[in-house]
């Protein structure tokens, strides 16, 4: 493995390519994308929209998923309890990564852990060129299934190390940092991640006596998300009646919409656009988040910025946002029964913790912003000088 400097080295022997005066091309890799509701596929098309309106030209390449929206889609199996994207190097696979490769200057791929992202990079060294990928979420949680635990910690330490070898991590949140320096004793370039504009939050009044408890839980229906431990959680709830709105997909969806069949207070909305999403947060009385693999979990930061008390496991960057005193609204990985006495304590004093919350939001909205994001990710691509930009404004 390449040390750090030699490293550096390398990426500064393959300069960025182009036409003089025309927009460069940039080609955005991800295995997921919209109109899936998930921190990646978000980032990635807010990446793309980003890079769209300062004049870059963008390309995406995808896994075909129902309803992707991409201009490349490639075959892929559904692995394991995760539904893991494999994408097998065939020769239509390797066909058109050489494409799409040879038409960017650029090369941006989401997430390290998957063999869409191994190809990628490797298509992006043969091609020589310049390659980052984007770290969202970090190592694999212990799944129920030992064989695919396995195939999972072996794909992290060999093939992922090769990813990282030729398309260099930049870590989108802190708790990716320190994944990357630990796991593969690399030096990660930060980037932010980046909160789009949100709606104003309107007024929420507290839940009068045998008034629902409007609750909404937001992302991608898979283990790591643990939707049922959602809906387990609001079937523990002592305090008063929930209603409890869906909004996702992925491969548990089936069994999210079998146990709501018997549930009558239970909505599931399926894929939806990330707008109604956010609206539907803003309007809840709290957000509910049940996840045990997650970094910078985007839907639980931006209806927090938009003041919407959450009731939340501890994990990924979740631990930053819940300051004293809502670190009693941080639970521990795997115990609905935490979360359900979150949001009994919720009810208790709707009013007193909203205002709580809602000083809160206020904060996390200073703390993350989407000019600073995409500034990083400019400086790191070697998109912009800062220095010369400076200079030129004195």
């Amino acid at each position: 493995m390449l040390k750090s400097r030699q490293r550096r080295s390398l990426l500064e022997r393959r300069p960025i390519t182009g036409v003089p005066g025309e927009p460069r091309k940039i080609l955005l890799v991800s295995s997921y994308v919209v109109s899936q509701l998930g921190g990646v596929e978000q980032y990635n098309e807010w990446l793309r929209l980003r890079l769209v309106a300062r004049g870059f030209e963008c390309r995406v390449v995808s896994c075909d998923h129902k309803n992707a929206i991409a201009d490349a889609k490639l075959p892929y199996r559904p692995l394991g309890p995760r539904a893991w994207p494999f994408v097998a190097p065939s020769p239509r696979v390797i066909n058109v990564l050489r494409r799409e490769v040879a038409w960017a200057d650029i090369v941006f791929i989401q997430y390290h852990a998957y063999p869409l992202s191994l190809w990628a990079a490797l298509a992006a060294f043969s091609r020589r060129k310049p390659a980052w990928t984007f770290i969202h979420m970090v190592a694999p949680p212990s799944f129920r299934s030992k064989l695919y635990r396995a195939i999972a910690w072996a794909y992290d330490r060999i093939a992922a190390r090769v990813t990282l070898r030729f398309a260099h991590p930049v870590a989108v949140s802190a708790v990716a940092a320190d994944f990357i320096e630990s796991r593969f004793r690399i030096p990660p370039v930060r980037a932010p991640f980046p909160m789009r504009p949100l709606p104003t939050r309107p007024h929420v009044p507290a839940p009068n006596p045998g008034e629902p408890l409007r609750v909404v839980s937001a992302g991608r229906l898979s283990d790591v998300k643990r939707p049922l431990d959602v809906i387990a959680a609001c079937d523990l709830v002592k305090g008063g009646p929930v209603q409890l709105d869906i909004y996702g997909t992925g491969p548990l969806e089936q069994e999210v919409r079998a146990m709501a069949a018997t549930r009558p207070w239970v909505t599931v909305h399926g894929a939806v656009p990330w707008e109604l999403a956010v609206a539907a947060q803003g309007y809840a009385h709290s957000v509910i988040s049940a996840s045990v693999m997650d970094t910078t979990q985007a839907a639980l930061l931006e209806p927090m910025a938009m003041g919407v008390p959450a009731v939340a496991t501890n994990t990924g960057d979740a631990f930053r946002y819940f300051e004293p005193p809502l670190e009693r609204f941080l639970t521990p990985q795997d115990e609905p029964q935490a979360l359900a006495d979150g949001l009994d304590l919720l009810r208790s004093d709707y009013s007193g913790w909203q205002q709580k919350f809602a000083i809160r939001g206020q904060e996390l909205s200073a703390m993350f912003g989407e000019d600073a994001a995409e500034r990083a990710v400019l400086e790191a691509a070697g998109l912009v000088n800062t220095k010369f930009q400076e200079h030129s404004q004195r």
